[in-house]
C-alpha cells in the first residue's frame, strides 16, 4: 500500500479511528479509577558512632568514623536482602498473608536506599494503611534491635548507634489522567497499524 492511499484510507476512517481510541483511553482510565489504593511507606535511618576508639591521628578522626558509619549502613541494607530477617520483620508485625513464590521474592519486598554514609531508607508498598504502619514500626524495631545485638565491641560497648525516624506513609493512586493518555495513544497507533492489513484481508476475499 502506497503512502497517499494510507493518508485517504485513515482520512475515510477517521471518525472510527477516533471512537476506538477515545475508547481505550476511556476504559484505560476507568481501571485506574477502581484501581485500589496503595500506601508508600518511607522509613530514615541515621546512622552514628556511639563510642570511638581513639586513634594516633587525631586529624581522621572524623574521617574514620564517617568510614564506619558508612559499612554500618550497608550492613543494614543487606538485611532486607536475606529471608531471614524479613520473616523476622513479617513476625513483628504480625503479617500473615504475604506469600513468597521463591527465596529471591523475599528481598524484593523491601527496597533500600543509602542517601549518605549515615542516612538509610527503607521503602515498601502495601495495600492495607493499618499493616502498613505495623510493618514500618516493625522495621525499625527489627533494625534497632539487631543492630544493638551485632556492634558490641570488646569492651562491651556499642560502637554505631542507629536510630529509625517516624514513618511517613503516603496513599498512592493509580494517575487517570496517565492512564488515559496510554491508553488512547495505545488505541491510536494500534487501529492505525491495523488498517493496512484489515485492507488486505478484505481485498483477499
Amino acid at each position: 500500500m502506497e503512502l497517499s492511499e494510507y493518508i485517504k484510507l485513515v482520512q475515510k476512517n477517521k471518525v472510527k479511528i477516533l471512537v476506538w481510541a477515545l475508547s481505550l483511553g476511556l476504559v484505560a482510565h476507568l481501571i485506574a479509577l477502581f484501581s485500589s489504593t496503595r500506601y508508600a511507606v518511607s522509613v530514615d535511618f541515621m546512622v552514628g558512632v556511639a563510642h570511638r576508639q581513639p586513634v594516633a591521628e587525631y586529624q581522621y578522626d572524623g574521617y574514620y568514623a564517617m568510614m564506619s558509619s558508612d559499612l554500618a549502613a550497608k550492613t543494614i541494607m543487606s538485611w532486607f536482602k536475606t529471608p531471614s530477617f524479613v520473616m523476622d520483620v513479617l513476625e513483628r508485625a504480625d503479617v500473615k498473608n504475604r506469600t513468597f513464590t521463591s527465596l529471591k521474592s523475599f528481598s524484593n519486598l523491601f527496597k533500600t536506599v543509602k542517601f549518605s554514609a549515615q542516612n538509610v531508607a527503607v521503602k515498601f508498598q502495601m495495600k492495607d494503611e493499618s499493616e502498613a504502619r505495623r510493618l514500618a514500626e516493625a522495621v525499625i524495631s527489627a533494625v534497632e534491635t539487631k543492630s544493638q545485638e551485632l556492634n558490641r565491641d570488646s569492651e562491651g560497648y556499642s560502637v554505631f548507634e542507629v536510630n529509625g525516624s517516624t514513618p511517613v506513609v503516603v496513599a498512592v493512586k493509580a494517575d487517570r489522567v496517565l492512564f488515559f493518555v496510554v491508553g488512547f495513544m495505545v488505541g491510536l497507533l494500534g487501529i492505525l497499524l491495523a488498517l493496512p492489513l484489515s485492507c488486505f484481508v478484505k481485498s483477499e476475499k
